[in-house]
C-alpha cells in the first residue's frame, strides 16, 4: 500500500498505521510498530519522515519514502529523567532559512531545536 497514511500513537507504546480509503470510513490498519516502552504523546510527519515522542524520552525518526517503516534514527532519553511532550517541525518557509528544523518540548519546560537539513 502506498498511502495515505492516518498515524495514531497510543498509551502502550505503539503506533498503529491505517490506510486512507478514497472514500468510506473504513480505514485498514496496515502496520503496528512497538517503538515506545511508555505513552506516544507526540507524532509529527513531513513529507519524508514520521517523528515520535514518548513519556520514555525516546525520540523515533522513521522513513516514509520506502514504507518499510524502518527506524532511521533513535534517540533514547533525549535528557536524563524528561518526556517527550511534544514536537513541531519547521521547515524552510517557516523560517525563512534554507533548512528545516525540530523543536522538542520536554515535561520539564525544556524547548530543544535539532537542525534536520534541507530534505526533512
Amino acid at each position: 500500500d502506498d498511502g495515505p497514511y492516518l498515524f495514531t500513537g497510543g498509551s502502550d507504546g505503539r503506533i498503529q498505521i491505517f490506510s486512507l480509503p478514497d472514500y468510506g470510513l473504513e480505514f485498514p490498519l496496515v502496520h503496528i510498530l512497538d517503538l515506545h516502552t511508555a505513552p506516544v504523546t507526540s507524532l509529527r510527519c513531513s513529507w519524508a519522515h514520521l517523528i515520535t515522542g514518548g513519556d520514555d524520552g525516546r525520540l523515533n525518526v522513521l522513513s516514509l519514502y520506502c514504507n518499510d517503516w524502518k527506524i532511521a534514527l533513535e534517540r533514547r532519553h533525549i535528557l536524563p529523567k524528561e518526556r517527550v511532550k511534544c514536537l513541531f517541525i519547521a521547515d524552510e518557509d517557516d523560517i525563512e532559512q534554507d533548512v528545516a528544523h525540530l523543536y522538542l518540548g520536554t515535561n520539564r519546560g525544556r524547548l530543544l531545536m535539532y537542525r534536520l537539513g534541507s530534505y526533512v
